[in-house]
């Protein structure tokens, strides 16, 4: 780890110690082990590996398509697990483990995530518009108007349709997150709807590149309830539902790791 990147996780860090103390005072969780509705959050807890399964997916299909999900798969739940703990540092453990093992240059591998990327945002976009579009009717129109032209001018740039089966991926993965924190809420209450959980898992992914170690500890905890409260006044804080879906956040991060940062260093990591 360069000096740099040391002194920026140890900020970044802070931040989200202190923004999460913040949030625990006016946040309390109560809930009962008795009143946990255990299917529900069995169920709830299946949204992220579905998320990071699409991931892998959207991948190969960028990197040429099905045959390459086998190659793919290693590097991308490797990068997952790394970003849980060191923010950006899985994407570049990701660009280079996928050059030396698709033999592609290093910076035509970076090219094709940048596009991955761009789609993941614009995705965002269009569900984060939808989330605000009954509370701030403008601003949420503009975030829809901004994701549809990322995606479709990307697919215009390339002269294909990838973007485009990507944006349906992308989509895929935000809904399986939202219907997985929706899951978990209703299974610890007060249960939130649907569309307050899309609103709300857009602000996570944002505050995702955000470099606060700890799968953005705090600032997701936040992004949650404030989305939550912005999108519907009347829903009492989600704060157990928070709590649980970042700790299984952390704890899906933590499994990868395990699975799959035994394999050998890439050359020139």
């Amino acid at each position: 780890m360069t000096r740099t990147r040391a002194i920026t996780t140890a900020i970044g860090l802070l931040v989200g110690v202190g923004s999460l103390l913040l949030w625990i005072q006016h946040n309390p969780l109560a809930v009962e082990p008795s009143q946990i509705r255990w299917p529900l959050l069995l169920l709830g807890m299946l949204g992220l590996p579905i998320m990071v399964g699409l991931q892998t997916i959207r991948t190969a299909l960028w990197f040429g398509g099905r045959d390459r999900l086998g190659v793919v798969v290693r590097p991308v739940l490797t990068a997952h697990a790394i970003n849980t703990f060191l923010p950006t540092a899985g994407d570049l453990w990701e660009v280079l483990a996928l050059s030396a093992g698709l033999g592609e240059t290093k910076a035509a591998t970076l090219k094709i995530l940048v596009f991955r990327m761009a789609v993941t945002v614009s995705s965002l976009c269009l569900v984060g518009g939808l989330g605000l579009t009954l509370r701030v009717p403008a601003a949420g129109a503009t975030l829809m108007v901004v994701g549809v032209g990322v995606v479709g001018g990307l697919a215009l740039y390339l002269r294909q349709t990838l973007p485009l089966t990507d944006a349906v991926l992308a989509l895929a993965q935000l809904a399986a997150e939202a219907c997985g924190l929706a899951a978990i809420a209703a299974a610890v209450g007060p249960a939130m709807g649907l569309y307050v959980a899309t609103g709300a898992i857009s602000m996570v992914e944002l505050v995702s590149y955000v470099p606060v170690p700890l799968a953005s500890l705090g600032l997701t905890h936040w992004s949650i309830v404030g989305a939550a409260a912005l999108i519907d006044p009347s829903l009492p804080g989600p704060a157990t539902a928070t709590a649980l879906h970042h700790g299984w956040q952390v704890a899906v991060g933590a499994v990868a790791a395990v699975a799959f940062l035994w394999s050998a260093p890439v050359e020139g990591s």
